[in-house]
């Protein structure tokens, strides 16, 4: 079928927190239920990563890959090192540019929610905002993660997707899972198969 790669910071890479293993991870199970080998699926999260870092190494972690599809979520470590919004969306904006110009699907998907106080959940949405408006520039697909997540929470059903008691953002194993089921209920799977 051809390969798929996930790119973005430690939640993307998942394998650091909670005993997720590789097979555990949103990528590798978003890819092997759209039909990628398991040698086809890449998964290069990198942990405390910025936007700045992602557009960084597209070239060697993306672009170099030739993938069918490029899987992006990034953004908790701008808002959580004080990168101002209106940088984190023209890094966003000019790595994806750089990944469909090399004839690259993109998929941009938003980050979990983070746990935290009022000024936590504002601030982290302002960045998630920018990541669905660069969706809408480029034309791309967006799993909105971040909006389902403080739906659950609202709900008061949200803890068991969080890796240990107390983590704020990195993902259990059922919440690797859980990110997998809402990436195939917000979008038919073409979502993530090349484009004819």
């Amino acid at each position: 079928m051809g390969k798929i790669v996930f790119v973005g910071h430690s939640v993307v890479k998942g394998t650091d927190y909670g005993g997720v293993t590789r097979a555990d991870t949103f990528g590798y199970k978003i890819g092997i239920a759209n039909g990628y080998a398991d040698s086809d699926i890449y998964i290069r999260g990198v942990g405390s990563e910025t936007s700045a870092g992602l557009l960084a190494r597209t070239q060697a972690d993306v672009i170099a890959l030739a993938p069918d599809v490029c899987v992006a979520m990034t953004g908790a470590n701008d808002w959580g090192t004080g990168v101002s919004v209106s940088t984190f969306k023209a890094n966003l904006l000019a790595f994806g540019q750089m990944v469909l110009a090399s004839g690259i699907k993109l998929v941009l998907i938003t980050d979990p929610m983070i746990r935290g106080d009022l000024n936590t959940f504002v601030g982290v949405n302002n960045y998630e905002n920018a990541t669905r408006d660069v969706a809408r520039a480029l034309n791309c697909p967006v799993i909105d993660i971040y909006s389902r997540m403080c739906y659950n929470a609202l709900c008061g059903s949200y803890t068991q997707y969080y890796a240990g008691g107390t983590d704020v953002i990195h993902l259990s194993v059922l919440g690797h899972t859980w990110v997998a089921g809402i990436a195939a209920q917000a979008s038919p799977q073409s979502v993530f198969k090349k484009v004819a």
